[in-house]
């Protein structure tokens, strides 16, 4: 029956849609009485797991100006290392998730950056899901693979640090979203480690010098690809400010607008993230034994 899903399943068994996951998805945890029951009210109902080959579905978002850098990096390394796994892909669009065929695909994987996907993926489908920079949902059998923010603010504080800055600027996105909010919690509390005088400021897509940006402060931190090179552009246009600036900047790689720059300069490591985003899932799918580390560390350079 099309219309049986995993919460028609929970309703029936007087257990959570998180409960029924874990059994279809044979994890542990859960009772044998429990997985007896709902393993029976499955067949019942008609409701069938079958995954026929290996193809995985990459939920993105559709953009009528096509996908920014970021996504086609990711698209890109994950492309790669689903071949190297011995698995085929499917693009899935956002808005098509409705319409998702569970009996073609044996997993997903998410490029739905901060959408939150993992607080109702379990509701409505049993294939497991993997997320990339995204949330997780443990109980709900999704996993997230995520950069190591903390590690890239800490190697950032570290460098101007040791150059003997005492008052720092993190450069944050004006949208406070989780993600941002997030990163200033790391800032403040790394700065706090290294008795440092921290400064937040707001930054947006009309990018320039920020107002705010007082005169002790003599470096700064952008924790955004997107921000990192018009930011940089709009200091150079000031040569007092640039002598006494030094800055940590995370951006995308290739992208050579840093050349020389004197910065240090964080990447994400996509290949990585896509490498440990397709063991998640094969252990999700019990082809490995162990999952891989959920953080992937940035990579840093002083060009």
């Amino acid at each position: 029956m099309k219309d049986v899903t995993i919460t028609t399943i929970a309703a029936q068994a007087g257990v959570s849609h998180s409960t029924v996951s874990r059994v279809l998805n044979n994890r542990p945890g859960i009772s044998d009485r429990v997985r007896a029951q709902i393993i029976r009210l499955a067949d019942e109902m008609g409701y069938e797991k079958k995954r026929r080959g290996r193809v995985v579905g990459i939920i993105i978002r559709l953009d009528p100006d096509g996908p920014d850098v970021y996504g086609s990096l990711l698209l890109y390394h994950l492309s790669s290392a689903l071949k190297e796994a011995g698995f085929r892909q499917k693009i899935v669009y956002e808005h098509d998730l409705s319409l998702l065929d569970e009996q073609s695909l044996c997993g997903m994987l998410s490029l739905l950056s901060l959408n939150h996907i993992a607080r109702y993926w379990s509701r409505n489908y049993i294939l497991p899901l993997v997320c990339l920079n995204d949330y997780s949902d443990l109980l709900g059998g999704v996993r997230a693979v995520c950069s190591n923010d903390y590690q890239g603010i800490r190697q950032s504080v570290d460098f101007l640090s040791g150059r003997g800055h005492k008052e720092i600027a993190l450069a944050c996105d004006l949208t406070e979203t989780l993600n941002s909010l997030a990163r200033q919690k790391h800032f403040l509390n790394i700065a706090n480690d290294y008795r440092l005088k921290p400064h937040i400021l707001s930054v947006s897509d009309k990018t320039e010098i920020p107002p705010q940006l007082s005169p002790p402060v003599t470096a700064l931190i952008c924790c955004s690809e997107h921000y990192s090179e018009p930011l940089y552009r709009a200091f150079s246009r000031d040569a007092k400010l640039m002598r006494k600036m030094d800055f940590a900047l995370w951006a995308y790689p290739d992208c050579w607008w840093y050349r020389d720059s004197g910065c240090a300069v964080l990447f994400q490591d996509f290949r990585q993230l896509a490498a440990h985003s397709v063991a998640t899932l094969r252990w999700m799918l019990g082809e490995t034994a162990e999952p891989p580390p959920p953080m992937v560390d940035y990579r840093f350079q002083v060009c």
